[in-house]
């Protein structure tokens, strides 16, 4: 049910209700995403000098609802639910972390648009047909941007990168959002569009750090020496010297305000963190204060057995501990770390930090 209460309107479960599935009241072409698009194509119409656009649509994002078309676009019966062999209970006790975040799915008063201890097959498969739904809405005035760039007569000259800040759990070990080291929350999509290029696909691992290397590079103009990506023009054009693709990439996840930590005054606000580090089969979790978790994604793509205590795994574990130190310590403050003031002047000496010895 809808209701209209102080000139806004909110979604009212009942108490057996998991989730209202209907068609969002506001149309399409009033939503915030349409709006977004309407405006970058009516500043491109105006083009006429070099720009930089950076647009960022909220869509695909909760709260979870879409007006049609796009609504019934997916039928929520042709959706395949993934296997979830591991029950939220039984996910809260393989770490702390993990306990509290459980709660917002375990505890009612956590629960808004969602009731998720009510959630049948058909609940998740309706709100995953929501979200697509979302997605192809986004699509479309994807769409609209590009075809006002032709218009414009800038394609031929112009940079495109498609790219996200998060993705979504959606219902993978039973969970919802953007949450701890799972890949399904930070495995994002990057595509670049460069003019007077073929296409291709490249399954190198890059971090969101490369995109401005990559922007500078293109431009022509110099890659500061402290800022920690790297171009991945080199890929795009074999005319770019080519770099040494990476063997790993580092993310981190702050959970202060997703848990109740600080407030229970366990952990200080510092504490409630993690690093990540990831190569093309192995993830290594570090906590400061929690304990530590590795993951063999080759054999548990889900992630949900810890090796960290494992004997035999302990060389790997070592190894990828001691690179995400080594990480650490190459992209602490550059900026003036290689400078320094002597007789004759400011004396820089400085180089890319890819260097190896052999």
């Amino acid at each position: 049910m809808i209701q209209k209460k102080e000139d806004t309107f909110i979604f009212l479960l009942k108490d057996d209700q998991a989730y209202i599935y209907e068609p969002y009241y506001i149309p399409t072409e009033f939503s915030d995403t349409a709006f977004l698009a309407d405006k970058v194509v009516n500043d491109l119409k105006k083009v006429k000098d070099p720009f930089f656009m950076h647009v960022s649509f909220l869509k695909p994002h909760p709260p979870f609802h879409v007006a049609d078309p796009w609504f019934s676009k997916f039928n929520p019966d042709n959706i395949k639910l993934s296997k979830n062999d591991i029950s939220l209970k039984e996910l809260s006790k393989n770490h702390p972390l993990l306990e509290e975040l459980c709660k917002k799915f375990l505890l009612k008063e956590n629960f808004s648009e969602i009731n998720y201890d009510l959630l049948k097959d058909q609940d998740i498969k309706n709100i995953m047909s929501v979200y697509f739904a979302m997605c192809a809405e986004v699509d479309f005035n994807i769409g609209k941007i590009l075809n006002a760039l032709k218009e414009s007569g800038q394609e031929e000259n112009t940079m495109i990168i498609f790219t996200s800040d998060h993705g979504e759990m959606l219902n993978e070990n039973n969970l919802w959002g953007k949450l701890g080291w799972w890949d399904s929350s930070y495995r994002i999509p990057l595509f670049i569009y460069v003019p007077q290029n073929n296409p291709k696909e490249i399954n190198y691992l890059t971090e969101s750090v490369d995109v401005a290397p990559t922007i500078l590079e293109w431009l022509g103009g110099e890659i500061p020496i402290d800022w920690n990506g790297q171009s991945l023009m080199h890929n795009i054009n074999h005319k770019y010297e080519k770099s040494p693709n990476k063997e790993y990439v580092v993310f981190d996840y702050d959970f202060r305000e997703s848990t109740s930590f600080v407030k229970d005054k366990k952990l200080a606000p510092e504490q409630c963190n993690l690093s990540v580090i990831r190569n093309n089969r192995w993830k290594y979790v570090h906590f400061p204060s929690l304990p530590c978790l590795l993951f063999d994604l080759d054999n548990d793509p889900n992630e949900i057995n810890n090796l960290s205590r494992v004997k035999e795994f302990q060389d790997i574990k070592n190894d990828l501990v001691s690179k995400l130190l080594s990480h650490r310590m190459l992209h602490q403050e550059r900026q003036l770390s290689n400078t320094k003031l002597s007789s004759s002047g400011v004396n820089t000496n400085s180089g890319p930090f890819s260097r190896r010895m052999e």
